[in-house]
């Protein structure tokens, strides 16, 4: 299943790169609906990776000759219980921009409808590492443990885009530079 688990890694990427920048279009005062590119983004990853786990689940059930429920693969089944999540967190934030408008600043992270967003697409990347967890033996290879590793560094990933609510990202030295700095990160420790 390591294939599998990469096609779903990457494809989970794809889905993690539109929050990504979607987030970058939340601070940087892009133009903003929610039929967006950044959301486009987004939405398309989220779609190829739900079908994803749908294919390789139908897969699953019928060469076992089972149930479509019972042919989630092992590892998975909170996966697809992600991607039921995100969809109907993807429905709710499209209700939302339409009732409320678009969000801004932290409010933009913490909608109820983000933070729906949020869980499902935790459960859809985390489905390899479950896997990994139910099936790598004691000593696993680098090429078997590689998938369960990057379904772990995404979901960290995910995590810090949305516990960095304290930092803003702005470009350094306006438009000359065009460097990427992280600024007014205020911790809650100091670091001598």
């Amino acid at each position: 299943m390591t294939a599998k688990n990469l096609v779903t890694i990457l494809l989970g990427a794809w889905l993690i790169v539109g929050i990504f920048v979607d987030g970058f279009a939340h601070t940087h005062n892009k133009p903003e609906t929610f039929f967006s590119p950044w959301h486009a983004i987004l939405y398309s990853g989220f779609l190829a990776t739900a079908l994803w786990m749908f294919w390789i689940t139908y897969q699953n059930a019928k060469k076992l000759g089972v149930p479509f429920k019972k042919g989630i693969p092992n590892g998975y089944g909170l996966g697809i219980l992600g991607v039921v999540l995100f969809f109907i967190g993807g429905v709710c934030d499209m209700t939302w921009h339409i009732i409320f408008g678009i969000e801004e600043d932290i409010a933009a992270l913490l909608s109820p409808s983000h933070l729906l967003l949020l869980v499902g697409v935790l459960l859809i990347i985390t489905s390899p590492y479950r896997m990994g967890e139910k099936e790598l033996k004691n000593s696993p290879s680098f090429k078997e443990f590689f998938s369960t590793l990057l379904s772990y560094t995404l979901s960290v990933a995910v995590l810090s885009f949305f516990i960095c609510t304290r930092g803003r990202l702005t470009m350094a030295g306006s438009r000359r530079k065009r460097r990427l700095f992280l600024v007014q990160m205020k911790l809650p420790f100091k670091i001598s």
